[in-house]
């Protein structure tokens, strides 16, 4: 009798604790999902070894096999239209097409996934953006909630890539730029703007400059930036480089990519010793 007794107390006692507990979530305010916390690089671009550094991590670390690029199309204080502002597909389709048959003949493949409808997200900020690379980390404050309101969690998920980044496409003037990731699963973004200004003119992109951004986020050095002796050695060894010569002047068909970007994107496993210099 006594130990029923005290059986009876303990479910009592249980009770009782259930029922506050559940009182107290039962009134508790709604939890506001939290943003991400995820760290990516903040280097200027210019500086050839952060680039490098980033091979093999962050979420885009070899350029082959299926990769996935998340487009947002962004739309900020001063922000314009002009005739040629929805040829980003065109430009990411032959910038692509460069980056396939450049990929084959290291006999490796590159499989891009980038125009599908939910990959393709708008985006109106209530700021000015800036016209090149800055230190207000905008970028990152965006991603993390463009990653929240657009569930890229299910979205990544369902396409189970081997590699994903994301473009910004930004309508106006400005200086491309990449902001590869250093940790293992931090997002890596390329800074795409419509138009570069070139002796005061106002030019649009050519779809080198996709190219040379999306290298940049797997690791390609920007031997473009090179300012000592090695400007010259880059001259000498890889002047038709997609990374050394300036996409914006020339069509792909003057392009290729040397030993130094294919190692450094992931084409190659071995890079010959002369070319050291270049990623140490």
């Amino acid at each position: 009798m006594i130990r029923l007794i005290r059986i009876g107390s303990i479910v009592l006692a249980f009770l009782i604790i259930f029922s506050v507990l559940f009182s107290s979530c039962s009134n508790s305010e709604p939890v506001e999902t939290p943003m991400l916390s995820i760290e990516f690089s903040s280097t200027p671009p210019g500086n050839p070894f952060p680039y490098i550094s980033g091979m093999n991590t962050g979420s885009s670390k070899r350029l082959e096999g299926k990769c996935l690029f998340v487009n947002i199309f962004f739309t900020d204080s001063d922000s314009y239209i002009r005739s040629s502002s929805g040829t980003w597909s065109i430009h990411l389709s032959e910038a692509f097409k460069f980056l396939t048959d450049s990929a084959a003949k290291y006999n490796r493949e590159f499989l891009p996934i980038y125009n599908e409808p939910d990959i393709m997200l708008n985006y109106t900020v209530d700021f000015s953006i800036p016209d090149s690379f800055d230190d207000s980390a905008w970028e990152m404050e965006v991603f993390n909630r463009l990653y929240v309101q657009h569930d890229l969690d299910s979205i990544l998920k369902n396409y189970d890539a081997d590699n994903v980044s994301y473009i910004y496409h930004i309508n106006k003037v400005g200086t491309s730029y990449a902001l590869p990731g250093f940790s293992q699963n931090a997002p890596e973004i390329a800074v795409c703007y419509a138009w570069y200004n070139d002796d005061s003119i106002d030019l649009p992109m050519k779809p080198g400059m996709y190219a040379r951004e999306v290298m940049h986020l797997y690791g390609a050095v920007p031997m473009y930036n090179l300012k000592d002796y090695r400007a010259s050695l880059a001259r000498e060894f890889f002047s038709y480089d997609i990374m050394f010569d300036d996409p914006k002047l020339y069509d792909f068909e003057y392009f290729t990519a040397f030993d130094v970007t294919a190692y450094s994107v992931g084409w190659q496993d071995e890079l010959d010793e002369k070319y050291h210099l270049f990623i140490e």
